[in-house]
């Protein structure tokens, strides 16, 4: 359901929208409130956040940044992986790791 909620957002007039599976509009608010009332856990949630986390992941899991750019609609690779993609805590430690093998401590 994310993957389809990120793929189908799209701006109309200003207002972000979703286009549900069977065609209809919801509204980004709309969508938060529904999912907050079903979910309270989710209370104060935004769908866009959502964009983040795809983004984090799919970096995380070897996609090239230039493909979650195109993606995401970006026109520059910079807005994704200066705004969008997000250090994880296993990319830092894998980076650590890498630097342990340059001055030999691995």
């Amino acid at each position: 359901i994310c993957h389809h909620f990120i793929f189908q957002l799209s701006i109309r007039n200003g207002v972000n929208l979703f286009t549900l599976l069977g065609g209809s509009i919801l509204t980004n608010k709309t969508a938060c409130r529904t999912a907050a009332r079903k979910v309270p856990e989710l209370e104060g949630f935004h769908f866009h956040t959502l964009r983040h986390t795809y983004t984090t992941n799919l970096l995380s899991n070897g996609a090239q940044p230039k493909d979650v750019q195109e993606l995401l609609g970006h026109s520059d690779v910079s807005t994704t992986m200066n705004v969008y993609a997000h250090a994880t805590t296993d990319a830092k430690w894998d980076s650590a790791k890498l630097l342990d093998k340059v001055v030999g401590m691995n």
